[in-house]
């Protein structure tokens, strides 16, 4: 035999040929590809070790890691450890974290690598990998050290969504590295030294990511989650750096306070400057600081006022060491920075020196220039701790510089801000100290040296802020000297000491109007008003000066506050003065003056403006109008408080807060006010048009108003608000002829507002008039888009509201007279004749057109034969006419045939179904031997709609499917309702088939309809399975009593394979409500045989089925009635009713991953209702004597078998996370389960915990506790 020739070297050969290949990317690639045996496994290892310590490249790439855990597979442990021991392992992982620009890949294939050692380490025969995995804390910290470095360089590159994902998986290497260490007392120095640094930059980064809402966990659990990994890195910088620092300030206080303590041997003492150290640069301090602050504020729990007073000198001392470290150039990072720390400490609640809040604030706010943003939510948070920090007066002064600064220079001042969180709680701690005098000054200077509208948005705001404070009763005394002393230039102004084009004189103006209103706001709010009488009459009097000096010429930068100022004097002021004059001219009089003054004719003007001050002149007007319009006064007079009026008027949202003055509108002003109301079409002027259609009624010329108003302003009005006469005629204007082409009012709108109109009572309305009038009105005016030689050409979507209104509008008319006479029936009969001889005679061919005509028409004739009591003698009982109305009928529907599926109007084949349906049979009976002609015409036009693929609209199909049940009486409706229903219609056209399906059926079916029901099998469309739940509510009375099949038990069998065999959701719903229908009937019982096959059903449905939350509660009802009316056959069978509750349970409570995250603590009051009923039923039927308590008996028969639930339940929560809200419902019902097994044997409990392992054990005991403090009665 010859020799074999080898073409390929062995695998030996090309191990040893490794490091002979042209690169180590394709070393590695050969490696990979032979590293497929033990023993090949143990030779590639040993060299990819020596690579590993001796290569860069080899260390940074992912492939060599690959490699590594492909050997780490195929090893034994013992060999593992023999390869890697003596340092290598150690060695090979210093040295690849100190490698810089580690890639992601390449640290997810280390962190497999780590992963695979961990688990060879926790086998039986992983100690000696576990002891590869120690190293000291030196090398640990080290190792850990570049590590969070590559993580956080690889974190920064991540965006947000995926940031948490991939700490999760790297940072995992790092921490079990550091637990994993040899302990030893210099851990701590060497975690400050290394790791703290890259460890408080990952916290930072991963606090900006953190989901909002996070929950802690508990155990192995958080180390996992995606916020478990940012609490494991806080812990280990708490454990290693801030504790150790905080035990050596607490010794080292002890020691300053002589107080002895023991150091720990050998134990390196670490202070906040060692701690501090790695932390030095100030970019990397701004973003760790307050992470840092906020670990030391959550390293030690202080729940109460004691331990948090224990804590404030260690926080102090840190916050101390931590600005130390701010010292950068950055004002606004450091700013901001502070008042993260603040923030954090004063969440906690700890307390803090007020001299060094009082400091910061000072160094803030004397160069508030330079901290703008930063400086305002630092000073905010000082204000926050402690606002009486800053009722200094030298710090006042800063501050208010400060905020008047800031307001000025930003584009975009955060005014609310300011005031919310620095100002009212400044003012407020002014209050309490009663300091009130020097705030007030120092606002008053502020508001002299406003230099634009921003800077005095501010100080403008906290007017009521301020008149709060003043309205104190220890605040009384300082208001009423500063109301003295701020009136003093306005009274130099009266006298003519001073002059408003002084220097300065504007400015101090305007801040003593401000001052004023805000004391004046106070004094009234302390229901001091009546002891400052005197003074409002002087400031009145001093105020109205105005208007005589320079002739009425206020500067524009006080108009404004005195138009605010007047408007509060004359409200303060006006009803004491009236109820202390006898005599009423002396009124007229003062109101004369106030209406001829300068000032008013100004304000009047300002109010047409688009000025500042617009809205308050409005105010002060309004004001004086209603005061005025309450007197007799001169005609001058009266014509003046007309134009003013008339002035408001055009201002809606005003004008809504003076009610009185809406009653005394004149025409043109009401039509003034509702034009500007329906143009504006806001909220305030919605308000207004409410107040309107309220008031208005009430006036003396509202009927001049009803005769001379636009159509269009009409419908502003609310019936409710109307006299029965008025509404009369306002029903004749929307149907007179002379008004018809309004184009303010659409057709739609006017049916719909009469309809609005006849839901109340009207007076005196000729019912057969008016009804012809309407038909007249939807002849002429309701016709469809395109048609323009008509007098309304109206869009698509009007003339299908319109349409929509034609039969309600009809019948709202006909019902409005109750009483109707012979005659009145005559004249509605020839009115609806009449309408059709104008509709034959104004066209030749029916079209769309006419629908409308002849849905009203129609309406009319169904109403008349319906109520009328004899109707023979009436003009429509005419052959020949009902004939020619039949004919415009099927005409008009043929016609919108062929273009139906293209129609924008397709409701005008609606419309024309709609009558036909309407047409009762007294009238079709008139047609003689054309009847079925019409019929046969009818029909075949509905059928074309619904067999045809047309995509017609849902309300034609209904309209269709509606004239087919009519006309055709004979076809199967039950087929053509399933077929229609099929097609996706919508809620309201799916009501309307059903409505028309149960009215077809109403008497037409009986027993042998629920034999073909029953042998058709299980229903294959949700419709039809609604359809047999109509049919069996109908007809079960008649399944009761009947003695032939089917049997009600039938059926009830019927409905259990359609429970089973059908996988549709909708259908399994409407075979639970059939059968919780027939449960409920009176005289439906159920034998043994039906009554297990209804327990198994049961609880293969919700152990099988997916989305149990669409049935569940349907199945909790059914469980209930059987429980209720069937506790008696159920004995013997608990065991089956056991497993439904355990299904139940499992739905309820298994993991939030599957669907029971839609089942709520609504389902779980379900189950525990429905446990409290099987375990400690209320009342049983019992024979036995009445010495026994048979109610208790069946809770001690129940309590045999329920341990079963209960020890499911605690299994079941042991294996799922259910909610709080779920836990809680259900409590209940465990509750009753543990009343039954102790009613049953005392030791129920303590048996089933020894049947139970150690988890559930500790579940169960947390219940029985719980019931033992919350459930369980004691008696008395």
């Amino acid at each position: 035999m010859g020799a074999v020739t080898m073409e390929k070297s062995t695998s030996l050969d090309r191990l040893k040929a490794l490091d002979k290949l042209s690169s180590l990317i394709v070393q590695l690639q050969e490696a990979q590809e032979l590293c497929n045996h033990p023993s090949r496994a143990e030779m590639i290892l040993r060299w990819l070790g020596n690579k590993l310590r001796s290569l860069d490249d080899a260390r940074t790439d992912a492939g060599s890691w690959d490699v590594f855990s492909s050997c780490l597979r195929l090893l034994p442990t013992q060999k593992i450890a023999s390869i890697l021991g003596s340092g290598n392992l150690q060695e090979i992982l210093t040295l690849t974290c100190a490698e810089r620009g580690l890639s992601e890949r390449t640290l997810q294939a280390m962190v497999a690598t780590w992963d695979l050692l961990s688990q060879q380490s926790l086998t039986a025969t992983g100690a000696a990998i576990k002891a590869l995995l120690k190293v000291d804390g030196a090398s640990a910290a080290r190792v850990c050290g570049h590590w969070y470095q590559h993580v956080y360089a690889v974190l920064q590159m991540e965006d947000s969504a995926s940031r948490i994902d991939t700490a999760t998986s790297l940072l995992h290497l790092g921490l079990q590295l550091w637990d994993l260490r040899r302990r030893s007392p210099s851990d701590d120095g060497a975690f400050s030294d290394h790791c703290l640094l890259p460890a408080c930059q990952l916290v930072v980064l991963l606090k900006r990511t953190r989901p909002v809402g996070a929950k802690r966990k508990r155990g192995a659990e958080a180390r996992d989650s995606s916020c478990g990994i940012l609490r494991a890195l806080e812990s280990v910088i708490v454990q290693h750096s801030i504790l150790p620092a905080r035990s050596v300030f607490t010794s080292t206080r002890q020691r300053q306070d002589g107080h002895k303590k023991r150091l720990t041997p050998n134990q390196t003492e670490q202070g906040v400057e060692k701690l501090l150290q790695p932390l030095k640069d100030p970019s990397i301090c701004y973003e760790a600081a307050p992470a840092l602050m906020d670990m030391a504020l959550s390293a030690v729990s202080t729940p109460t006022p004691g331990l948090r007073s224990r804590e404030a000198p260690w926080i102090e001392t840190l916050f101390d060491a931590l600005l130390d470290l701010l010292d950068g150039d950055s004002k606004e990072q450091k700013c901001t920075t502070i008042a993260d720390m603040l923030r954090h400490i004063r969440l906690r609640k700890i307390p803090f020196s007020t001299q060094k809040l009082a400091t910061l604030a000072t160094s803030v706010l004397a160069d508030a220039s330079g901290h703008r943003d930063s400086g305002r939510t630092l000073i905010a948070e000082v204000v926050s701790f402690n606002a009486g920090v800053l009722t200094e007066t030298s710090i006042a002064r800063l501050l208010f510089d400060a905020v008047g600064g800031w307001q000025a220079s930003c584009r975009t001042p955060d005014t609310k801000m300011i005031r919310e969180r620095i100002i009212a709680p400044v003012i407020e701690a002014f209050a309490q100290k009663q300091q009130l005098s020097e705030l007030l000054e120092l606002w008053h200077q502020q508001l002299i040296s406003i230099k634009n509208d921003q800077s005095a948005r501010i100080w403008l705001a906290i007017v009521s802020d301020m008149s709060e404070a003043l309205a104190s009763t220890s605040a009384h005394d300082v208001a009423t000297s500063a109301l003295a002393r701020y009136s003093g230039l306005l009274q130099q102004l009266a006298d003519l000491q001073e002059s408003l084009t002084g220097n300065g004189v504007a400015d101090r103006l305007r801040s003593d109007l401000v001052l004023l209103r805000a004391l004046l706001q106070g004094l009234r709010s302390n229901s001091h008003s009546a002891s400052i009488q005197q003074a409002l009459e002087s400031t009145r009097k001093r105020l109205w000066s105005l208007g005589e000096i320079n002739k009425g010429q206020v500067p524009a930068s006080c108009v404004s506050e005195v138009w605010q100022l007047l408007a509060l004097v004359l409200e303060l002021w006006f009803p004491p003065y009236c109820a202390a004059q006898s005599d009423a001219s002396a009124v007229k009089d003062t109101l004369e003056n106030l209406v001829g003054n300068d000032l008013f004719e100004k304000a009047v003007n300002d109010c047409q403006s688009g000025s500042d001050s617009s809205l308050a002149a409005q105010v002060l007007v309004g004001i004086i109008c209603t005061l005025a319009r309450s007197y007799n006064t001169s005609n001058k007079c009266t014509t003046t408080v007309d134009r003013a009026i008339e002035a408001l008027c055009k201002r809606p949202a005003t004008l809504m807060s003076y009610p009185q003055l809406i009653t005394g509108l004149s025409l043109e002003q009401i039509g003034i006010v509702l034009q500007a109301v329906l143009s504006a079409q806001d909220e305030d002027s919605q308000c207004l048009l409410s107040l309107l259609s309220y008031s208005l009624p009430h006036s003396e010329k509202f009927d001049t108003v009803l005769e001379e108003m636009p159509m269009h302003l009409l419908v502003a009005f609310s019936p409710s608000t109307l006299a029965p006469s008025r509404r009369t005629k306002m029903i004749r204007r929307l149907l007179d002829r002379a008004h018809a082409n309004d184009a303010g009012l659409l057709p739609a709108s006017r049916l719909a507002f009469i309809i609005d109109l006849l839901a109340y009572p009207v007076e005196a309305l000729d019912v057969s008039k008016t009804a012809s009038e309407l038909c007249d009105y939807i002849r002429r005016a309701i016709v469809p888009a395109g048609h323009e030689d008509r007098e309304v050409a109206a869009s698509c979507e009007e003339y299908a509201r319109a349409l929509a209104l034609v039969q309600p509008s009809v019948q709202a008319v006909l019902r409005k007279t109750s009483a109707k006479t012979g005659r009145d029936y005559q004249e509605l009969s020839a009115g609806a004749v009449a309408t059709i001889a104008s509709l034959e005679q104004g066209q030749t061919k029916i079209d769309s057109i006419s629908s409308p005509t002849l849905l009203a028409v129609c309406v009319l004739i169904a109403t008349i034969e319906e109520t009328a009591e004899v109707a023979s003698a009436y003009a429509h009982r005419n052959k020949q006419f009902v004939n020619m109305l039949m004919d415009d009928l099927v005409t008009s529907l043929e016609n919108a045939m062929p273009t139906l599926e293209h129609d924008p109007d397709p409701e005008s084949f609606s419309a024309v179904a709609e009558g036909l349906v309407n047409l009762p049979e007294s009238i079709l009976a008139l047609s003689g031997s054309k009847r079925k002609k019409f019929e046969s015409r009818i029909v075949t036009s509905a059928e074309q709609v619904l067999q045809t693929e047309l995509k017609s609209p849902h309300h034609v199909q209904v309209a269709s499917f509606r004239l087919l049940c009519k006309y055709d009486p004979t076809s199967d409706a039950t087929t053509r309702a399933t077929s229609v229903l099929s097609r996706d219609l919508d809620a309201r056209s799916s009501g309307a088939v059903y409505r028309t399906w149960e009215d077809y059926f109403d008497n037409k079916f009986g027993p042998e309809e629920i034999s073909r029901i029953i042998t058709s099998g299980p229903p294959q469309h949700y419709a039809m399975a609604q359809l047999h739940l109509y049919m069996v509510r109908k007809i079960r009375g008649q399944l009761f009593e009947a003695t032939t099949d089917p049997s009600t038990i039938d059926l009830w069998h019927y409905l259990l394979r359609t429970l089973l065999k059908t996988q549709d959701l909708r259908i399994r719903g409407e075979a639970l409500q059939n059968m919780a229908v027939l449960l409920k009937a009176r005289g439906f019982v159920l034998n043994q045989y039906s009554l297990e096959q209804t327990l198994q059903s049961l609880h293969s449905l919700l152990t099988s089925s997916s989305h149990i939350e669409a049935f569940f509660p349907k199945v909790c009802k059914i469980l209930n009635v059987l429980i209720n009316q069937y506790r008696t056959k159920l004995q013997g069978r608990f065991h089956l009713v056991t497993m439904i509750f355990q299904a139940l349970l499992s739905k309820l409570l298994e993991d939030a991953s599957s669907a029971s995250v839609r089942l709520r603590d609504y389902h779980a009051r379900l189950v525990a209702k429905l446990l409290e009923l099987f375990c400690k039923p209320i009342w049983v039927r019992s024979t036995a004597t009445s010495l026994v308590d048979a109610s208790r008996e069946a809770q001690k028969y129940a309590g045999q078998f329920v341990q079963h639930i209960l020890h499911h339940y605690c299994a079941t929560v042991l294996s799922s996370t259910p909610t709080e809200e779920v836990r809680l419902a259900i409590r209940p019902g465990i509750f009753a389960v543990i009343e039954a097994m102790e009613a049953y044997d005392e030791t129920s409990v303590r048996s089933l915990s020894a049947a139970m392992n150690g988890n559930e054990r500790a579940i169960l005991r947390m219940v029985v506790q719980d019931w033992r403090q919350f459930g369980k009665w004691e008696g008395s």
